[in-house]
């Protein structure tokens, strides 16, 4: 039975009757151990080359000057194995000797698998990988707490002045005249008598002022933040006698 793994072990001579150009520098055997092949450069001259192994003369399947490709002996052919000594002799076509080269070698049947080796050491750390790509939007978060009230707005413009009134009744004449005049968001109110009218009293806001027609009252403005006065104006009281 052939074995199902070879090994084959080949020591150099360096040993020539006359050396070969450059040499064998390897034997090779397959894997049904039925052929032998040689390789180098130079194996072959003008000539023929004899290949023998253990003395007995192989057939040569194929020649170059790389390489020789020689047949076990035997039917079926095979390579016994053992420690074996191969020569190689190339010749001239007239056959006339060129070189000669040795080379010892060992067949073999291959041994059993050994066991696993331990683990190497570990290997270095490796570079820092690729930034990924950015994740799905996140949920919507809670509602945050209400914020403190805001600082109050400025006073508005003062709006505009009012439609005249009707006339009044026809009144019996006056002695005394009662004139008022409220604060507005940005002054003081005012009054006066007419011309030959003589201002009896004057007063600020709140006021009231009494007349032969009846009494006016004059309002004040104040604004007023946070329980702070910010901002007075003042109403006026006039009484006008004639």
């Amino acid at each position: 039975m052939k074995p199902s793994f070879l090994c084959l072990v080949a020591l150099f001579i360096a040993t020539n009757v006359q050396a070969l150009s450059d040499g064998i520098t390897g034997v090779n055997i397959d894997s049904s151990m039925s052929q032998l092949t040689i390789v180098g450069s130079g194996l072959q001259s003008s000539g023929n080359s004899v290949v023998t192994l253990g003395g007995v003369t192989l057939s040569l399947i194929s020649q170059s000057s790389t390489a020789l490709v020689a047949q076990c002996p035997g039917s079926p052919a095979v390579c016994p194995t053992g420690d074996w000594s191969l020569q190689v002799n190339s010749f001239t076509l007239a056959g006339a000797p060129v070189g000669q080269q040795l080379w010892n070698l060992t067949i073999g049947a291959g041994g059993t698998k050994g066991t696993t080796g331990p683990a190497g050491p570990k290997g270095p750390k490796g570079d820092t990988g690729a930034t990924g790509s950015a994740g799905p939007k996140g949920d919507t978060g809670a509602t945050g707490p209400q914020g403190p009230k805001g600082d109050a707005g400025a006073t508005g413009p003062q709006g505009p002045v009012g439609l005249q009134g009707p006339a009044g009744n026809t009144s019996p004449a006056l002695r005394v005249l009662a004139l008022c005049s409220s604060a507005s968001s940005t002054k003081d109110g005012v009054c006066s008598c007419d011309k030959g009218q003589t201002l009896a009293s004057y007063k600020g806001s709140p006021c009231t002022a009494p007349g032969d027609l009846g009494s006016c009252q004059g309002l004040g403005y104040r604004w007023t933040v946070n329980g702070v006065t910010t901002k007075q104006f003042h109403g006026a009281c006039c009484v006008c006698r004639f």
